[in-house]
Formats: structure tokens, sequence, C-alpha cells
């Protein structure tokens, strides 16, 4: 039976207990007995979460003790000065404390104590108001625990256990929700979470952390309301969001909660993500028979999966919600319209090539945004390599670079070395987060596979995993080479396959392999096809600002004047270079644009209808055309138009489109599959192409 139903309480219902221990009966008489010496008169309830475990029937240390009058402060020094005086030695110094929120009191003050080793906190009753920039309150002293309890997050955390008369005061029917198991607000949901947002996460965290809890339906409701969104963003500052986030993740359930927070909405302010805009919506059909859940529904269940999955496998707390979060994140990416491709396999179906690092891009800026630390590289690292294991592993060569990939994490984190099975451990979440149900060849292929790779970690780890040769012994053999080039980390992975092939055991076998496969001047490692290979993740696009990046702006424009291609003033459309692709410190990519406004049949069936154009110009070095540099560079602006069409649509309500001008033929058929149409071509190879 679920633990909702494990509530004590006397056959009346009028006067209700709660069963205390032998320490609770005497931190509470000391307390009381302490009142009773120099502050009589005032009233002492413990509230909140020990009231609501208690009544759970589990054991709770978290004690604070709700005061009427306002000076908790004045009720922790008359505990210490009880103890002292009689000589009793069980309580520690009074000293003050400051609330979460901060914000204006009035005169109300909060102390705490140890007693007996335990720490007891004395919180003035007291109303809040809030402003609508602000979840800081002001908040005033109350005698009425009522009003105390209006001003709380839920009811079940609303109630009060009271010293003097030890029954149980519920002003808002909180022992009710507990019973059956309710999550609700005491007063409206949309007033309480325009007041405070982020009681909207923290209700997330309850339905994550509690048994057979449900949210109250209209507090669903409160948290998809516009109103909460908009108050999100006026007031809850993102390092906050941390605590309740990993809080969902570490709970019993985080898959329920993550599932509101995406259905609602939520997500979209508390991640604030720059890199997520003009993104499709996460109730995105995936367009493949692979996937016959959408793509909310998909990421939940991998969170599901996953969350059962490092349980079954005996994985720590930390570890299960870091890896929980990154389920969570694993296909964002998807949701790039820049990224979606025609399935090469399926006709009619779609791809979604490199989603992952996109994925690992958003995950590690939204993490960065919200304070995680160091340890957000452990989640990118999961969701950049959860592909991996869909792809084939079959030999020792390709499971030791997956092995070295997965581990390369910067940081010192014993998590890091788990992070490769943890990998196979969301290729399995990920294979079960399907409608009809997992593949059973697909599980025994998965599980097959995780096997290979723990027996070639342990075997590794037995051999000792120092290289055979270092970057200084590498660069002895071929002191000629630039290591700016990059030579050494490549020929240090040459070496890593070839010794997991058992072509090399030694030192002077690895040198002769090296020899052997580059030449002895080492030419052959700037020749090398595997120098080029995954060029996605050795080079890279950057946006520039042309008044301030003179360093790759000058060098851009001379790829373009070498090219014949004059981007600026070209048919009266002011571009400026946006983005260029760098290799190895060289220009090699470069694309140019700008917007401007257009009307008239030019463009549109009507006359008078404005119409803003996004045209780019792109360039790439011939001797680089075969690396996909165009296409990221195309994506890059398509990104860029995505997120300011929108600034144009909705503030000046005109229409957008694309137009664009290549030179690569090559490059036609790509703009094509992703929705443009051949405006005009030349006899050069060059074509205009057009997208609404």
């Amino acid at each position: 039976m679920n633990n909702i139903w494990q509530i004590k309480y006397s056959q009346s219902n009028d006067y209700k207990r709660i069963e205390l221990s032998e320490s609770e009966m005497r931190i509470f008489d000391i307390v009381r007995k302490a009142r009773d010496a120099y502050a009589p008169g005032v009233a002492l309830r413990v509230a909140g979460g020990w009231v609501r475990d208690k009544l759970l029937g589990k054991d709770s240390d978290d004690i604070d003790i709700a005061v009427s009058g306002g000076d908790g402060v004045a009720i922790a020094n008359a505990v210490a000065n009880y103890d002292r005086a009689r000589g009793l030695g069980r309580t520690g110094k009074a000293y003050e404390l400051s609330l979460e929120k901060g914000g204006e009191s009035a005169g109300l003050k909060i102390g705490a104590i140890d007693i007996d080793g335990v720490k007891i906190d004395f919180v003035p009753l007291r109303t809040e108001r809030y402003s609508e920039t602000s979840r800081v309150p002001i908040m005033v002293p109350t005698d009425d625990h009522t009003q105390d309890a209006a001003r709380r997050d839920l009811t079940i955390n609303a109630m009060y256990y009271n010293i003097d008369t030890k029954g149980i005061e519920d002003p808002v029917n909180g022992m009710k929700d507990l019973r059956n198991g309710r999550l609700r607000t005491p007063v409206d949901p949309i007033a309480t979470l325009t007041e405070d947002p982020l009681r909207a996460i923290r209700a997330l965290r309850f339905l994550s952390k509690m048994k057979g809890f449900a949210l109250d339906p209209e507090l669903k409701e409160a948290i998809a309301h516009p109103d909460v969104h908009k108050a999100w963003i006026a007031k809850v500052a993102p390092e906050r969001v941390r605590k309740e986030l990993e809080g969902i993740a570490k709970g019993d359930n985080p898959a329920d909660a993550f599932k509101v927070m995406l259905e609602s909405g939520l997500y979209a302010p508390m991640f604030s993500s720059q890199r997520m805009t003009g993104f499709n919506p996460i109730t995105m059909d995936q367009n493949n028979p692979h996937h016959d859940l959408n793509l909310l529904n998909h990421t939940i269940e991998v969170v599901r999966n996953m969350n059962e999955i490092m349980k079954r496998e005996g994985y720590g707390e930390r570890e299960r919600m870091l890896s929980v979060i990154a389920a969570l994140f694993h296909d964002f990416g998807k949701m790039d319209p820049s990224i979606v491709r025609p399935s090469k396999s399926i006709p009619g179906a779609s791809s979604y090539p490199g989603h992952e690092d996109v994925s690992a891009e958003i995950a590690e800026e939204v993490l960065k945004r919200l304070g995680f630390g160091p340890e957000r590289a452990l989640v990118s690292k999961i969701v950049k390599e959860h592909m991996r294991p869909h792809g084939s592993m079959d030999t020792p060569k390709s499971i030791g670079r997956f092995v070295r990939d997965a581990s390369n994490v910067n940081i010192d984190d014993p998590m890091k070395a788990s992070i490769p099975d943890i990998v196979m451990l969301h290729s399995e979440a990920d294979a079960r987060a399907k409608g009809s149900g997992p593949n059973p060849e697909e599980l025994s292929e998965k599980n097959r596979l995780r096997g290979n790779i723990k027996d070639y970690i342990s075997s590794a780890a037995q051999a000792g995993a120092k290289p055979l040769l270092s970057g200084r012994d590498i660069m002895s053999i071929f002191p000629n080479l630039n290591p700016k080039t990059g030579f050494i980390k490549t020929m240090t992975e040459a070496l890593n396959e070839a010794r997991d092939e058992g072509r090399i055991t030694d030192a002077e076998s690895a040198k002769n392999y090296l020899v052997s496969l580059y030449g002895a001047d080492g030419s052959g490692a700037m020749k090398s096809a595997s120098m080029s290979r995954n060029w996605y993740k050795k080079a890279r696009t950057m946006r520039v600002d042309p008044e301030a990046d003179h360093d790759v702006v000058g060098p851009a424009k001379g790829l373009f004047d070498r090219n014949n291609i004059r981007f600026n003033n070209h048919y009266g459309r002011e571009k400026d270079i946006a983005h260029v692709a760098i290799e190895n410190g060289e220009v090699i990519g470069a694309l140019a644009s700008g917007w401007k406004k257009d009307w008239g049949p030019e463009l549109t069936d009507r006359e008078e209808e404005r119409v803003m154009q996004y045209s780019f110009d792109l360039v790439v070095d011939p001797k680089h055309r075969r690396k996909g540099v165009g296409k990221k560079l195309i994506d890059d602006a398509i990104r860029e138009y995505e997120r300011d069409k929108k600034i144009y649509q909705e503030a000046h309500g005109v229409s957008t489109m694309m137009r664009v001008w290549v030179v690569n033929p090559a490059l036609v058929p790509y703009l094509e599959s992703i929705g443009f149409e051949v405006e005009s071509s030349y006899d050069n190879g060059s074509a205009h192409l057009v997208k609404w």
C-alpha cells in the first residue's frame, strides 16, 4: 500500500495527534519550559515539513517552530538562558538567521539553536505581500497561524503541531490532501504561483519526491498559465532553479514531474535558452517509424526508464540524478528545424543527423545558466555520446575509441570513469521508450555490447592505461611538424586504435607504426584522411562581429574576393560577414547576411504587401568543399533567420523569406532538400534560391 495511507491520527477527527520520539519529547519540553520562564504567552507550533513527514510515519529532524509575536531570536535566547541557568549542557549558542528570500521584514527576527545536537529554528508567523517584479516579499508578523498557512506553497506543508495542546492544527485541510495524495495550494494557485513562481517547480519536486501523489487539476492548469510564465521571467533568478531541478531528478518519480514541466511550457522561461530560439515545439511528431511517440512523450519515457535502470544497476543518487537530467536533454536538438533531413533509408520519414551535438550544446548552456558547476560536463558528455551505441561497435578498435571519447571529460570527477557504461544504459532506456514496447533482440544486442565494453575496460585496466608514446616522444619522431596542426592528438589516437587491434605492443613497434603510416617526415599526417575525419567536431563555425573580429573578418572578405563574389551592395542588399568556419586557425568558409525590405509583384502576388527578406551569400575554400563546411554555415544562417524572423513578424506584421546565392553547385540539392527553390541558375554552376 502506498505510504500516503500511513498517516497516524487519533480516532477523533477533531483532535489529531502525532507520536513523538523520546528525543522530540525532550526537545519540546525544554522549549516549552524556557518559553514559560522567559516569554510566557507566546504560542509555539512546529510547522511545515516536520508535521507532514511525521504524519507519513517518517522520522524528521527538520524542526521549524513557528512563533507568534514576531521574535524568534528572543525564544532561541530564552532556551539558551534556561539551559545555562540550570547547568543542563544541552544547547549551543543561540544565533540569528536570515530567510532564504530575504526582503523587508518589519522587525521580524528568526532565531536558531542546537538542542541535543538537533538544529531548531524559531520562525515568526507572518504574512507576505509581493510586487509584480520580485519574488522577495514584504513580510509582516502575525499571531494568526491561519494567515501564516495561506502564504505557504502547498496545503500538506501548511499544518501545525501545537507544542502546548499536542494537537494538529489544519486550517487549509492539508490532512485531507495528505490522505488523498493530492498536491494543492492553500489559496488560488495562479495567485500563489504569480507571487512566487518558483513554487511551481517546488510543486513538481514534491510530485517527484512523494510516491503516489498527484497535482490538483487547478494547480496543474496554473503551472501552464501565461501569467505564471510571465511572472517567472520577471521574478526568478536562474540560480534558484538548480536546487529544485536536482530535487526533481533525485526523486522517486522524475518522469511525471518533467512531463508537467514540458507539457505546460514552463521549461521555456525556466531554461531561457538562446540556442533554442526558433525551435519546433517539443510536442513535434518525430516522423520516423523507429519512434512511434512524439518527442515529448519519448523524452519522458527515456527519463522514466533511465531512473529505474540506474536504480537497478545500483548507481548512487548523484550519478542517477545527473543521468536523469541527461535523459531530459538528450533529444532537445531534434527541435532545431535546421537539422531535419529526409531519411535516406525510409522514404517520407525524417532523420536528425547531429541532433546529439545540438542537444549537448543546449544542456551545457542551460545548466551553466542555472548555476551548475563542472558536473554539467558529465551531463553534456552523456548527451553527446548517446547515439554511439546505436551504431556499429563490433571491433576492439571501435569499442576502444568509444570508451576513450566517452571518458574524455575535462574535469576531475570520479563519475567520468562510469560514463561509457551510463551511455550504454541510456541506450537501453532509449530502446525501451517506444509506444509499441521494446524490441527484445535490440535489448539483447545492447546488453551484449555493454558486456564487451566492460570487458574492454577491465582488460585495459589490467594492462595499464599508460600510452606507449608520449606527446614528447611523437614530437621527437617528427620534429618538423607544427604541434598547432593537431598531429599529436591524431597520432595518439591512431596508436590507441592500433594497440586495440594488437598491431603494436611496445614503444618500438609504436614508432615503426607511425613512420609506416605517415612517412619518415610525417608529411602523410597532413594528407591523411584521418586528419579530415569528423570535420563537424574538428573545425568550428562561429558568429562574428564585423566591427570587432578583424582577425577573421579580413580573411573572410579575402575568401569572397578570391572567388569573385561581391557580397556587399549586391542588388542593393547590404550584408556583413556574419559567420565564418575555421579549421586549425584558418578561415575556410564564410557567410555574409543581411535583412532588406522588399514589396510588390517581384516577391508576392499582392503589390502592396511588404516582405522582409533575409539574404546571404556563401563561399567555401574549394580545398575544403567535401568536408560539409557549406552545410554547417547554411545551418547557422537558418538558425539566425528563424530567430530574427519572429521579431519582424510580430513587431511589424510582415512576411519573411530567405534568398541565398551559392557558388558551389553541389550545395543546390542540399538546399532543395530543406525547402529552398531554385530562382535562377547560371552557366558557372552558381544559383539563387529562395525559401518562404
